[in-house]
């Protein structure tokens, strides 16, 4: 989607080290299969499949590996980002679904 909007976007692709079919299909062109034991559940892939190998091989312009340990310090950040912003009106929106949903 970003290459549609912006086609000089470099658009990168990033897996676990410790669950690499979808990297290593990428990098072979072809579907492999290898192990997983990443915290990363939705990254964890043992095997590859053609739909999205195929979206990737025309979407991508590189895709790395990267050690739990990155995956570990991204998601902190992430969630020590979105701690930091002004979560007011979210709160006051989830509170209101909560009561009307006990008052059914």
């Amino acid at each position: 989607m970003a290459k549609a909007v912006r086609p000089s976007i470099e658009v990168i692709g990033v897996q676990s080290e410790a669950a690499p079919a979808a990297y290593r299909s990428w990098r072979a062109g072809s579907l492999v299969e290898d192990t997983t034991s990443t915290l990363a559940e939705g990254l964890a892939t043992r095997t590859a499949f053609e739909l999205p190998q195929q979206i990737m091989r025309d979407q991508l312009d590189d895709f790395v590996l990267v050690t739990e340990e990155a995956l570990r310090d991204a998601t902190r950040l992430m969630i020590s980002n979105d701690l930091v912003r002004d979560r007011a009106p979210q709160r006051e929106a989830v509170w209101q679904a909560r009561q009307e949903d006990e008052c059914d």
